[in-house]
C-alpha cells in the first residue's frame, strides 16, 4: 500500500470507490445515486485539472452511465449535458490545459500509426460524401478516432507514462461490484425499470434485460454485457503485457465477469488469451489452481442461471459455439447474424472497390429493413448490426477494409510479441459479431488503452515466469 502515501493515487482510489459504491447503490438505494453523481464529477474534474491526469478522461467515459441519467432524472435535456460532461468535454478540457503541446507534433510515435491515419482520412472522406445519410454517426464512429489521433500525435508522451496502479484501481473496483450487482436479487427487476424509465439511454427503451436463451446478462457500470467483456479482455491483455506477477485470484475474477456477462465474443476473446496465457506465463501449480476455481465458478454462474431457468436455456446457448453444426433448428453464433452479413455483403458486391459510403448500412437514416428471427418471434432492424466487419465491407469497400485491418494492426500488433498477435487476432474475430466501433466513447477508450499498451511496451516477449 505504499502507492497510497501519493496524494494524486489516494484521489484516484476515493474516485474509484465513490464510483463502485454508486453502482451497488443503484440497486440498494437509489434516492442516494444523484449526491453521488454530482461527487464523482466534480472529483474527476478536480484531479482531471489539478493533476493533469489523462486517465480521469478515461474514468468518466467509462463511468458516463452512473452519472447521466441519475442527477436529473428523466430530464432529456440535463441527460444529453451530462452526455458532453462525461464523453466529450473532458479530452477538450485537456486540450486546453496542454494547449502548448499542440505545437510539437510526436512525427516518430505518429509515423507508427500512419496507416490508421490514413483510415481516418478515408473515414472522415466517406462521411463526408455521404452526408446528410450519416451525420448520425458523428459522435458514435468519427469524433472517438478523431479524438484518439490528436492524442496520439500531441500526447503519446503522457498516455505512454500513465500509472498502471491508476488502471487496476478503478478495473478491479468496477469488475468487483459488477459481480456484486449481479447477484443481488433485484438485478433483473432494477435494471428493466431504468431502461423502460430512459434513466440509461436518455430515453424509454424495451430493451429485453434478459436475451432470448433466459439467461441472467452480467452489464456492470456499463449497462452492456458486450461493453463489459469486451474491457474484461483488453484489461486481462494490460495485465498480461505489464505485470510480471499476476495473481490467481484477479484471473479468476476476471473469468468469473466475462462468464457472466453471456457475450460470446468477449467469452471467446478472453477464453483465447487465457489459453495463451496459461501455456506462456505459468507454471503447473498456478495452472492447477487456476484450472480448479475457473471450473468452480462456470459451475456457480452456470447452476444460477440454470436455476432461474429452470429449463435448457444454458445447454441451448452453447450449443450456438457450435459454428460446425448441421443443425439447423440450433443456429449458431455466426448463423444468427448472416441475415446481417448477406445484406452488407449485397451492398459491397455492388460497389467493391470504395463500398456506399460510411452511414448507407449502420446509420438510422439508410432506414433498412432487415428481418432477424430472434429466437422469439420476427424482428425488423432499420440498420446492420452486429456485423461490423461485413458492414465495413459494405460502406468503404475493399479499401476501408485493408486500412481498417492494417490500422488496428498497428495500434495491436507489438513486434515478437506473441499476445499481441493474440489478441490482434481475438479482436478480428469478436468484429464479425459486434460493432465495437459503434460504441460512442468507449470506442475511444479501446484504441486508447491498446495504444498505451504498445508505447508502453519494452517490446520483449516474456515467457513462463515464477509464480
Amino acid at each position: 500500500m505504499i502507492y497510497l502515501k501519493n496524494k494524486e493515487i489516494k484521489l484516484i482510489y476515493a474516485l474509484s470507490l465513490l464510483i463502485a459504491i454508486s453502482q451497488i447503490l443503484i440497486y440498494v438505494f437509489q434516492p442516494i445515486i444523484p449526491i453521488f453523481s454530482v461527487l464523482i464529477l466534480f472529483l474527476s474534474y478536480y484531479i482531471l485539472i489539478k493533476y493533469n491526469n489523462l486517465f480521469i478522461i478515461i474514468i468518466l467515459i467509462l463511468s458516463a452511465r452512473i452519472i447521466n441519467g441519475f442527477i436529473v432524472p428523466n430530464n432529456i435535456i440535463f441527460y444529453k449535458l451530462t452526455i458532453f460532461c462525461t464523453f466529450y468535454f473532458p479530452f477538450l478540457l485537456y486540450i486546453l490545459i496542454n494547449v502548448k503541446n499542440l505545437a510539437f507534433i510526436k512525427k516518430r510515435i505518429s509515423s507508427k500509426f500512419k496507416f490508421f491515419f490514413i483510415f481516418l482520412f478515408f473515414l472522415i472522406l466517406s462521411f463526408i460524401f455521404n452526408l446528410p445519410k450519416s451525420s448520425d454517426l458523428l459522435f458514435k464512429r468519427i469524433i472517438p478516432p478523431i479524438y484518439f489521433a490528436i492524442a496520439i500525435l500531441f500526447y503519446s508522451d503522457k498516455i505512454k507514462n500513465i500509472n498502471l496502479f491508476h488502471i487496476t484501481i478503478y478495473f478491479r473496483l468496477i469488475f468487483i461490484t459488477s459481480l456484486i450487482t449481479y447477484l443481488l436479487p433485484n438485478y433483473i427487476e432494477t435494471n428493466n425499470f431504468l431502461y423502460k424509465e430512459g434513466t440509461i439511454f436518455g430515453e424509454a427503451n424495451d430493451i429485453p434485460f434478459i436475451d432470448y436463451f433466459n439467461l441472467i446478462r452480467n452489464q456492470g457500470i456499463f449497462f452492456d454485457g458486450r461493453i463489459l467483456g469486451i474491457f474484461v479482455y483488453i484489461y486481462f491483455y494490460i495485465l498480461i503485457q505489464k505485470k510480471k506477477n499476476i495473481n490467481l485470484l484477479e484471473v479468476c475474477l476476471l473469468f468469473a465477469v466475462s462468464l457472466s456477462t453471456v457475450s460470446r465474443g468477449g467469452i471467446i476473446v478472453f477464453i483465447f488469451l487465457l489459453i495463451l496465457f496459461i501455456y506462456f506465463r505459468v507454471n503447473k501449480n498456478f495452472k492447477i489452481g487456476l484450472i480448479i476455481i475457473s471450473i468452480i465458478t462456470f459451475i456457480i454462474i452456470g447452476f444460477g442461471n440454470v436455476s432461474i431457468s429452470l429449463n435448457n436455456n444454458l445447454v441451448d446457448f452453447t450449443s450456438t459455439f457450435d459454428i460446425f453444426s448441421n443443425d439447423n433448428s440450433k443456429k449458431n453464433v455466426l448463423s444468427q447474424r448472416q441475415i446481417f452479413s448477406d445484406y452488407a455483403l449485397s451492398a459491397f458486391e455492388k460497389k467493391p472497390i470504395l463500398g456506399e459510403g460510411v452511414g448507407n448500412l449502420t446509420s438510422k437514416k439508410a432506414d433498412l429493413n432487415v428481418e432477424i428471427d430472434s429466437g422469439a418471434g420476427i424482428v425488423s432492424y432499420n440498420v446492420v448490426t452486429d456485423a461490423f466487419i461485413f458492414s465495413l465491407l459494405g460502406e468503404m469497400g475493399i479499401l476501408g477494409m485493408i486500412l481498417f485491418l492494417l490500422a488496428f494492426s498497428e495500434i495491436i500488433i507489438i513486434k515478437n510479441n506473441i499476445f499481441s498477435y493474440g489478441m490482434f487476432v481475438g479482436v478480428i474475430i469478436h468484429l464479425i459479431g459486434t460493432d465495437i466501433p459503434d460504441i460512442f466513447m468507449p470506442y475511444f477508450v479501446v484504441l486508447f488503452l491498446f495504444s498505451y499498451v504498445k508505447l508502453s511496451n519494452n517490446n520483449k516477449l516474456r515467457y513462463k515466469s515464477n509464480y
